[in-house]
């Protein structure tokens, strides 16, 4: 599985998927793409909601590319620009996700260990098992921010531990 973000106009970043696709099937190389939503970080990212991630997919013709929830970009987004820091992601976003970044918000940013930032986890995986999801936990952390303040190796053992508990019981 390929994961992309995607570019600055939703129609182009539709035809650029719709062309990897192809060139993929064509060249029978065994990978799918999927659409990862985006922090946002100005107004005209294309992918910045779960809304335009969908709209990006009903414009292309592939109908087996998906997305990948990064649950960190989406509840940095959800506590930075609507009131509703809890509320998961709508069915339409959910039913295509392939692929997942699983990672904390801590003092404004992204991609920390679960047990020092925020991030409604076992709320999220509850989303993806009511989905039926069955593919990889992915949990993406960025030790370079980190690792002169605190040890990452017990960071990483404590934020898997945690997303089997959140896994298994979501």
């Amino acid at each position: 599985l390929i994961t992309l973000h995607a570019l600055s106009e939703q129609a182009k970043t539709a035809e650029m998927l719709d062309q990897l696709a192809t060139l993929a099937k064509d060249n029978g190389l065994p990978v799918l793409f999927a659409l990862e939503n985006s922090r946002q970080k100005s107004p005209g990212d294309a992918a910045n909601s779960c809304e335009n991630v969908c709209n990006i997919l009903s414009l292309t013709a592939d109908k087996a590319i998906g997305i990948c929830w990064d649950f960190g970009h989406y509840y940095y987004n959800l506590t930075h620009f609507t009131p509703n820091a809890g509320v998961v992601p709508p069915d339409e976003f959910l039913s295509k996700v392939r692929h997942t970044h699983i990672h904390a918000v801590y003092d404004e940013k992204t991609h920390y260990p679960l047990d020092i930032g925020e991030l409604p986890l076992q709320r999220y995986c509850g989303a993806l098992n009511a989905c039926g999801y069955t593919e990889l936990l992915n949990l993406e952390l960025e030790p370079a921010r980190y690792y002169k303040e605190m040890d990452p190796y017990q960071h990483l053992i404590t934020s898997l531990e945690m997303i089997k508990e959140a896994a298994a019981h979501g």
